[in-house]
């Protein structure tokens, strides 16, 4: 579902994926060319993705082509980088690899490593690495074919072909060239091999810098490009940051100078700058999807906005229909791309727009239908909007005046619109304008909803910025919205009264006539009551009354589905009631019908008695201060290894996976903006997508060493020179 990237050039405007064909930069490019070099990319895919079945094959018989720089870089590297021996394995006819292949039982049962057997992701099949590099003619089994095996059930051809003489001839000369590439001499001469490494180092040393460029200007959200890439082009307007940037460095560092001037006369390629983005923003993206499957357990947030380009996203996926089916079948898509399995979801979160997909069965509820763990909750945060939306269009008096609380410079809009009712320099429409709204806002309706909404929404906000934090929790969340509800409640005649003497007070101010004429409605033919005839701050007491009680309505029916999450689970989240508030009856209770629903995960019984000899502990640690759930999780951590409090540990995991806000979506969202803004409306999904994870996980990106990307474009650039 994702466009092409388009390389056309946009007459001068600064775009990201366009430059002019005939003076692109060479900088980035310099580092090897995967676009156009006819040696090759810039670093194999083989290597570059630890898959021997990316090697190139020919002709019918489908020979292996190896050059003899590539095959000693893979010695190099070993067999390990390219086994993958644990997994995920694909299957095939409902069987698949087994782990247990990659050992091999000996008669008296011992078991050894069989280093020449690897298994190939993308073409989902075991290969022979020494076969693969070193035989000569024509392949005499599908170990070596480019298919590969994975006929899985038939393991015993694993055994044949290591017994074949053909394999043990190229097992011979493979381990041979480990040994002499080991004590540096035999196959590479000591010279060549010198200025490889000299080479290489010089590579690093550039790339180093370029890396640390690219990283600058990610983090920033700043274009890399410009419309003219030349090094040779002395104008600096249409010059991009990436290219400028490095001039600036040029100008300080004697390793860049050289390399410029060296790059000058060589035209490079913008596909291999895009390449080196997309390496960093991958080793960002897979060091993260580590973490996650690690911590087994993950929760789902979806948001989705349209962009400069008129396109949407899901994450950073464009998507084109926004059906509940469309959208769930792209979210399966990139779990199953990531590796992760949708049965360790255990929470989602999406946006009312994607409640809403697809009516009755949204996108929520076809998830639960595939696993029914991933517990939904609504974004509270937008939740909590929408109850003043709502609250807001109660009255049609509260529809007019709901309007942002501006006390504070109330009296300097008032002279404002007066000097230009009175100014000789407006138009006549911008004075009829002003006197328009100046007799609007001089109005007791106005001026006491003023003071009104101020005392509502200030409440309201504090508790938004409250949800939007990262280390929310569904318990302090459902704390503090059970908290606000209850404020409504208990300050209802308070905040009432205090709108009116403010209103009152501002009216007497401005010389505002607070009552007028009470307006009668008109009878229907045979209508004999009459209308009861409010005063005017009657009616304004009433339309206040009714919004409040609608606040707390709103609230009660909403939330509901967040407080009897917390009503059943919150107790493991509630640190304080966890150690010692809740009796040991009712703790039973709820750690049984804990186990009930994530029977999958915990054990109910084994539970209780975990939180009972995690008490017993805490008891006796006075210096020990738990006060998040975090805490306990660190704490169990520190304490012992995994086997100490298993069913505390998943459990109190389980539940912090559960979001309230999708807050994180919409940060992500601005950082998109940023970067895909209108002049760069062009920029290709994977470029934009690698530029916004580096940009919105920059913390991440600080913490990540990028040298194995580093050595793996300089060596790459070194082998060229013996090509």
């Amino acid at each position: 579902m994702e466009p092409e990237d388009q390389t056309s050039d946009r007459s001068t405007e600064t775009t990201e994926d366009h430059a002019e064909p005939d003076t692109a930069s060479s900088t980035v490019g310099d580092a090897g060319d995967a676009a156009q070099d006819p040696r090759g990319p810039v670093i194999p895919n083989v290597i570059n993705r630890h898959d021997i079945g990316l090697l190139e094959f020919h002709g019918a018989a489908g020979k292996v082509k190896v050059a003899d720089s590539l095959r000693v870089e893979i010695v190099q590297l070993g067999s390990t980088y390219f086994q993958n021996d644990e997994g995920p394995f694909a299957p095939t006819n409902n069987r698949s690899m087994n782990k247990s292949w990659f050992k091999r039982t000996l008669a008296n049962g011992e078991k050894v490593t069989r280093y020449w057997l690897v298994y190939s992701p993308a073409k989902q099949s075991a290969f022979c690495i020494c076969c693969l590099l070193f035989s000569r003619s024509n392949p005499q089994s599908s170990l070596e074919q480019e298919c590969g095996f994975n006929h899985w059930k038939a393991p015993e051809r694993m055994t044949v072909h290591e017994m074949s003489k053909n394999h043990r001839e190229f097992f011979t000369q493979w381990k041979q060239m480990e040994r002499t590439l080991a004590e540096n001499k035999g196959l590479i001469d000591v010279e060549l091999q010198s200025e490889i490494d000299v080479e290489k180092q010089k590579w690093r040393d550039i790339l180093e810098r370029l890396i640390h460029c690219i990283k600058f200007l990610a983090t920033q959200n700043l274009a890399l490009r410009g419309h003219r890439e030349s090094l040779q082009s002395d104008d600096a307007s249409n010059v991009g940051n990436f290219l400028r940037l490095l001039k600036l460095l040029a100008a300080f560092d004697p390793v860049m100078q050289a390399h410029l001037k060296n790059a000058k006369n060589r035209p490079g390629s913008a596909a291999t700058q895009n390449e080196f983005i997309h390496l960093m923003a991958s080793t960002v993206r897979e060091n993260m999807l580590e973490t996650i499957r690690q911590a087994k357990y993950f929760g789902i947030m979806f948001d989705s906005t349209p962009d400069q380009a008129h396109q949407s996203f899901l994450g950073f996926i464009q998507i084109n229909l926004k059906d509940a089916e469309s959208l769930v079948g792209t979210i399966l898509s990139q779990l199953e791309k990531d590796g992760m399995d949708l049965q360790d979801c255990r929470s989602q979160c999406y946006d009312n727009a994607a409640v809403m997909a697809g009516h009755k069965s949204g996108v929520q509820q076809r998830i639960i239908e595939k696993n029914h763990l991933a517990v939904f909750v609504n974004c509270d945060n937008h939740s909590l909007n929408l109850i003043g939306v709502n609250a807001a269009k109660q009255d049609v008096m509260m529809r007019v005046e709901a309007v942002k609380p501006i006390n504070n410079h109330l009296d300097k809009i008032l002279q404002v619109l007066q000097a230009m009712m009175d100014g000789a320099t407006e138009t006549t429409d911008t004075r009829s304008e002003a006197r328009q709204l100046y007799n609007r806002m001089l109005t007791p309706e106005f001026l006491t909803l003023l003071g009104f909404w101020t005392n509502v929404l200030l409440p309201i906000d504090r508790v938004q910025k409250r949800l939007q934090d990262p280390a929310m929790n569904f318990h302090d969340a459902a704390l503090d919205l059970e908290s606000l509800r209850d404020h409504f409640y208990n300050e209802r005649e308070r905040l009432v009264s205090k709108a009116l003497e403010v209103g009152l007070n501002l009216c007497q101010e401005w010389e505002v006539e607070t009552e007028r004429r009470p307006r009668r409605k008109k009878t229907m033919a045979g209508e004999t009551s009459k209308d009861a005839g409010l005063k005017t701050t009657q009616e304004i007491e009433r339309a206040m009354k009714e919004t409040i009680d609608r606040l707390h309505t709103e609230m009660d029916d909403r939330f509901t589905r967040l407080h009897d999450t917390d009503a059943k689970f919150g107790f493991l989240l509630d640190v304080e009631g966890l150690c010692t508030g809740i009796s040991r009856d009712i703790l039973k209770t709820k750690c049984e019908n804990f186990g009930q629903t994530y029977n999958r995960d915990v054990d109910g019984e084994q539970l209780y008695e975990e939180i009972l000899d995690f008490r017993m502990m805490i008891s006796t640690r006075t210096n020990v201060k738990l006060t998040r759930p975090e805490d306990v999780l660190l704490f169990i951590v520190q304490y012992g290894d995994e086997s100490v409090f298993p069913n505390l540990r998943i459990a109190i995991q389980i539940l912090l996976t559960i979001a309230v806000s999708i807050a994180s979506c919409e940060g992500s969202f601005s950082k998109l903006k940023l970067i895909l803004n209108y002049l760069r409306a062009s920029m290709g999904q994977d470029r934009l997508s690698d530029l916004a994870l580096l940009s919105v996980e920059r913390e991440e990106v600080e913490k990540i060493d990028f040298n194995s990307i580093i050595d793996a474009f300089a060596a790459a650039k070194a082998r060229k020179i013996h090509v």
